[in-house]
């Protein structure tokens, strides 16, 4: 988001083996060469992230939060219609929508 500011977030499952990310970044091409530089921005970010914090949100606030974000809307409603609780969950300065399940100390990398 810092490298991309126009990009919207979609979703983010987690998998098998870890998660996965989806990103819309408009008319933006990544290519191979870009990722040296994300991954750059990654390894500087996570220096900052200690912990997961949850926050449990009502729909009128998650919708407010991702106003400009169709993807997220869509989620929201989503959840929302099959009465799911919506949580935020924040790392560092970033948050998202999310279901959790994250490790303890996000900065560990071993």
């Amino acid at each position: 988001m810092d490298l991309w500011p126009k990009t919207k977030r979609t979703i983010g499952p987690a998998i098998e083996n870890g998660f996965y990310y989806d990103f819309d970044f408009g008319d933006v091409k990544i290519s191979e060469e870009d990722l040296p530089k994300i991954e750059e921005k990654m390894h500087e970010l996570i220096k900052y992230w200690k912990s997961f914090e949850k926050s449990d949100v009502g729909e009128d606030e998650a919708k407010a939060e991702y106003k400009n974000n169709e993807y997220k809307t869509e989620l929201i409603n989503e959840f929302s219609k099959e009465k799911q609780k919506l949580t935020f969950y924040k790392s560092g300065d970033y948050s998202d929508l999310c279901r959790g399940g994250h490790v303890d100390n996000p900065s560990d990398e071993n």
